[in-house]
Parts: C-alpha cells; structure tokens; sequence
C-alpha cells in the first residue's frame, strides 16, 4: 500500500517532527507499506495556515496514495468537526486514515466500520447545518430582508430606481420595490436626501386633503 506521511511540530506533547517521522516510517516498514511522501508542517498548530495538509489534501483527491499515516488524531485536525469531515472525504475518495498513537486503521475491517460511523455523523452535522441555514434564510425573508447575491444591475434597474425617486420615494422603498441592496441603490442614486418613510407624493396629497377641509 502507498502511503503518504503527515507531521506537524506538537507544542504540546513535543514530540518534533523528525521524531515523529522516524517512527512513522519505522511503522509502515513494518506494515510492509510504501511511503511516497512526506508533508511536514513546519509551524504549530496555532497558526492557522496549514499548506501542507492542503497539498496532501489535493493529492488525496488525485489518488496519488492509498493512505495517510499521521503521529497521532490531534496532529491531523484542530477540532472534532475539522476531523470528521476530512476523514468523512477520505473515506469517500477510498484514502485510508491511520493514527499511530490511537491504533486508528481504516485499512482494517474495523477501521472502515469505523468510518461508516463518521461518515454517519458528518452527514448529520451538514443536515444540522443546512437546517440552521434554511431557518435563518426564512426569518430573513420574514423580517424584510433581501436574501441571496445582489441582482446584477441594468439600464432599467437605474431608470426604474430614478423614476421611483423622482416620485418622492425612500431609498429604502426603492430597495424593496426593486429588490436591491442599500450599497447598490446609493450607487444609483447617491445618498439618500429624505427621511425615510413614506413617499413625498403621497404626503402632499394628504396635506393638500386637509388644506381643502379647512
């Protein structure tokens, strides 16, 4: 089996890199695998960028190995999510995942049930939050708010918008009736020069009602 190495310094445990890697390498010897390389992460995992574990991610994807063989679970990912999802891919670009120091195989029958389980798992948190997404969506959609990518403006987006201004209508009526962001309507019209409300049209008609009352 080929296998690519994954290592990354612990400013926990301190176990180096180098240390790290001996022993992998002593592991796979043993397992008879063939390592085909080895992606070491030169910074801690405080750091947020990890261009290593990207580049073995990318070929992961081009099935340049069958498996990954890291130290230890905490030296793959910084949170159980980060973790289950990438092992949830892994297991379904067939890539095996094994950690040394937890005896995580999912080259072995119980591995793969195993990542029958995360994958389980990993599909009810996209669920959980594709839900959370939906219901934010809605309670958007609920109180007023625009949802989604701006429209892309056009010729009669402005001519409408400036026909609705001359008319005495708010920039935020304009939004709505146009379904267009503020940032897009104040490119249009500039920044707004009334107090939002009601549309001046409409309030001089009501002046004028009472005017001929009196």
């Amino acid at each position: 089996m080929k296998i690519a190495i994954y290592a990354r310094v612990s400013t926990k445990d301190h176990q180096s890199n180098s240390m790290q890697i001996n022993d992998l390498r002593e592991y796979a010897r043993l397992r008879k695998w063939n390592v085909v390389r080895v992606f070491e992460e030169v910074k801690s995992g405080v750091s947020a960028r990890r261009p290593k574990y990207s580049e073995l991610l990318k070929e992961a994807r081009q099935r340049k190995f069958d498996g990954i063989l890291v130290w230890k679970i905490d030296r793959w990912g910084r949170s159980s999510r980060d973790i289950i999802n990438s092992l949830y891919e892994l297991q379904e670009l067939g890539v095996s995942f094994i950690s040394f120091n937890e005896t995580i195989d999912f080259s072995t029958s119980h591995g793969r049930a195993m990542a029958q389980l995360i994958a389980v798992f990993a599909n009810l948190e996209r669920d959980l939050i594709g839900e959370r997404v939906k219901a934010g969506v809605a309670n958007a959609k609920k109180n007023g708010r625009i949802v989604g990518r701006p429209k892309k403006i056009n010729e009669k987006h402005i001519a409408k918008a400036k026909q609705l201004q001359s008319e005495g209508y708010s920039h935020s009526k304009i939004m709505s009736e146009l379904e267009l962001g503020r940032g897009t309507i104040y490119k249009i019209l500039g920044p707004s020069q009334i107090k939002e409300g009601r549309p001046k049209k409409i309030i001089l008609n009501m002046k004028m009602r009472y005017l001929k009352r009196d």
